[in-house]
């Protein structure tokens, strides 16, 4: 196997690897630029430096930070490791920083997403990556592609969907197929409500009686104007005396029993709830 400098930059001294590796280097590499077996060990006797492993030093005392346990993963794990997973995706969040060897972005949120269990926290997972602008639907959706198998891998290309923006045809379609098969009145689909400023607002799905409004709300709802926006559209709802329930695509696909029982409870609630 290849040793750490023929797979990683290599460095013209040890403060050099310091500062491009957060204070943790591997003991081949210092090896490579002249520290001796012995020097290693005085530093370590005076206190200066650390074991962390059985290849790792890191080049101080104190508590390592959060990266630096990234760091000391990886030398011990051999020059051919790289951060994966949430750790990979978290990484890449981070501005101003070098940073450790690690998968592409896309496949590490596609890895973190298939090995959750919760489906919910994987949709948002991917949902949070393409809010914060850091990948798009798109070359998530082609990751994901690569994948026979995995968990969630359904669920999670039909919330792809949803993010780049069919969240309508999902409130059409999918939400009242789910209602048809628990037994549930059909409701009407984009219905029309005029507000006090006689604009025209569409319903994604409206039952009359007894006045309630599903509403089922993409990614895109969670940029601040656009939730301000439904804010205001939802009071006006209120006060023109209906009744209004919303969810986010991702809680309605992962947990649709949940949708299920909460519609079918409001539907049920006497007059004047």
């Amino acid at each position: 196997m290849p040793g750490y400098s023929a797979l990683w930059p290599t460095a013209e001294t040890v403060g050099d690897l310091a500062r491009r590796q957060h204070e943790v280097v591997a003991r081949p590499q210092l090896h490579a630029l002249g520290v001796t077996r012995g020097h290693l060990h005085h530093e370590v006797r005076a206190r200066r430096w650390r074991l962390a492993g059985q290849r790792a030093v890191i080049l101080h005392r104190g508590e390592p930070t959060p990266v630096q346990r990234i760091w000391v993963a990886l030398l011990n794990a051999g020059p051919r490791a790289a951060a994966g997973g949430l750790t990979a995706a978290a990484l890449d969040g981070l501005a101003g920083f070098r940073r450790p060897p690690r998968t592409r972005l896309d496949r590490s949120l596609v890895d973190a997403a298939t090995w959750a269990t919760d489906p919910v926290f994987a949709c948002g997972l991917l949902a949070a990556a393409v809010q914060q602008r850091l990948t798009t639907p798109g070359r998530l959706r082609v990751e994901l592609a690569t994948r026979r198998a995995g968990r969630h891998r359904r669920l999670l290309l039909a919330v792809l969907g949803d993010i780049e923006g069919g969240a309508q045809s999902f409130a059409e379609i999918d939400a009242g197929r789910l209602g048809r098969r628990a037994g549930l009145p059909a409701p009407t689909r984009q219905a029309v409500a005029v507000d006090p400023l006689g604009r025209r607002r569409y319903l994604d799905l409206y039952w009359d009686p007894p006045g309630l409004c599903v509403e089922i709300d993409g990614a895109f709802h969670l940029r601040e104007e656009d939730w301000r926006l439904d804010m205001d559209r939802q009071n006006d709802l209120v006060a023109d005396g209906r009744r209004v329930l919303r969810f986010p695509t991702i809680t309605v696909r992962a947990t649709p029993d949940r949708f299920l029982d909460q519609v079918a409870r409001a539907l049920a609630a006497p007059p004047g709830w």
